[in-house]
């Protein structure tokens, strides 16, 4: 049997050209879409004939073996490959071509997507099935929660927590997972904000001297900045500083972190500001080394509006610093709070702050890890809340779409 493989720009181009070069006997042994359009692998069907012309022993008989589907004359493009049923009854009109790689494109997407899911939850007890569990689970996931920390937690609730009582032990758990710092300025000290630019370091400060100076005075404090290297970095806390009437310093290009504090004296609290830095980079990870080693307690300034990678990402960078404890900030412009929730959990970094808003010192208060978990609840519950109408209306468009 002569075997010889053909590629077409479409089914009917590779049939016809089987056709013309193997003959109406022509039997095709398979077919695939490749790069170029469609591969079919064929042959000139010689020897499937031989089979039934050979003689069988005259004592037993046996049923010849029926001769492989081919490709008839009268119709060259017509799809003979598949093998047919020996059960009468009627028969349907073959689909077209289009029909059919549309059907087998949509079933690949669609097994794609299965084994994606069945990726995420795999290992996951319960997941998403029924009872506690399963409630628990879409619970703190819809809440943003990675799946590590939820995992933990779902392993660790009782089974006899009836649902209505969900929320609140939920809550209960997270919050006694995440420790609280407390009121870290008011302890006095050396104080730097950490973190990425845009997290919201030096309002956090600005928000900080101010509550700080209406109770205790403007004696004890002095600002800082580090940031020499941004245009106009300093500006802000300078004019903070100006309107409090306590001293302010602004580092010098290159100026080690030491020196700074050298220049500042020995005030009750200073506050100091960073730039925002990168491990990636030699010099930032020495300004990072230096904070620690200067015996500065650094605040990890996090906006809950940012992605769990980019979290991640931020508390990688910023472990030299050796952060005491993280500030919570931009509460207000986040529909998710899990992520930064899970974040504290991983790293077991304790909350200082939480801020949700501009107005200063207004939107700033000592951080509470049972409000933290109980808003991070709440929050998703009214996102789900408000998200389901209009759910329903796109499914009811796309139904409507699909009657039109």
């Amino acid at each position: 049997m002569d075997i010889k493989r053909f590629i077409g720009p479409d089914m009917r181009t590779a049939l016809r050209m089987v056709r013309e070069q193997l003959g109406p006997d022509a039997v095709i042994l398979s077919n695939r879409r490749v790069a170029g359009g469609i591969e079919i692998t064929a042959g000139d069907g010689v020897d499937f004939g031989v089979a039934a012309a050979m003689p069988e022993p005259a004592a037993a008989p046996a049923p010849v073996a029926a001769p492989a589907p081919r490709l008839r004359a009268e119709r060259p493009d017509d799809l003979r490959a598949m093998p047919q049923s020996r059960t009468p009854g009627p028969s349907a009109a073959p689909a077209s071509e289009a029909e059919f790689l549309a059907v087998r494109g949509e079933l690949r997407e669609l097994r794609l997507m299965m084994e994606q899911q069945l990726g995420r939850l795999g290992g996951d007890r319960s997941g998403w099935g029924p009872g506690i569990e399963g409630s628990a689970w879409r619970q703190l996931t819809r809440a943003g929660l990675p799946n590590d920390v939820v995992r933990v937690i779902v392993s660790a609730l009782d089974a006899g927590v009836e649902e209505a009582a969900m929320p609140d032990v939920l809550a209960g758990m997270l919050a006694n997972a995440i420790p609280e710092a407390g009121d870290v300025v008011g302890r006095g000290g050396v104080i730097a904000a950490v973190g990425p630019t845009g997290a919201g370091k030096t309002t956090t400060l600005c928000k900080l001297a101010v509550r700080h100076v209406l109770e205790h005075g403007p004696d004890s404090i002095v600002l800082a900045s580090a940031d020499s290297a941004r245009l106009g970095g300093a500006d802000m806390l300078r004019a903070v500083a100006r309107l409090l009437e306590v001293p302010f310093i602004a580092a010098a290009d290159g100026e080690r972190i030491e020196d700074l504090l050298e220049r500042a004296g020995e005030p009750r609290l200073l506050l100091l500001d960073t730039p925002g830095l990168s491990r990636r980079r030699p010099a930032d990870a020495q300004r990072l080394v230096e904070l620690a080693a200067a015996g500065v307690h650094s605040l990890l300034v996090l906006p809950a509006n940012a992605q769990l990678s980019w979290m991640d990402s931020a508390v990688n960078d910023y472990r030299a610093a050796r952060p005491v404890a993280a500030v919570v900030t931009k509460l207000d412009e986040t529909v998710s709070l899990g992520e930064a929730l899970g974040v504290l959990l991983r790293e077991g970094l304790p909350l200082a702050y939480l801020t949700d808003g501009p107005d200063i010192p207004e939107d700033i208060r000592v951080g509470s890890a049972a409000e933290f978990a109980r808003m991070a609840l709440a929050l998703a519950e009214a996102g789900e809340s408000q998200a389901m109408p209009s759910a329903r209306s796109a499914v009811v468009s796309g139904n409507a779409a699909r009657i039109a």
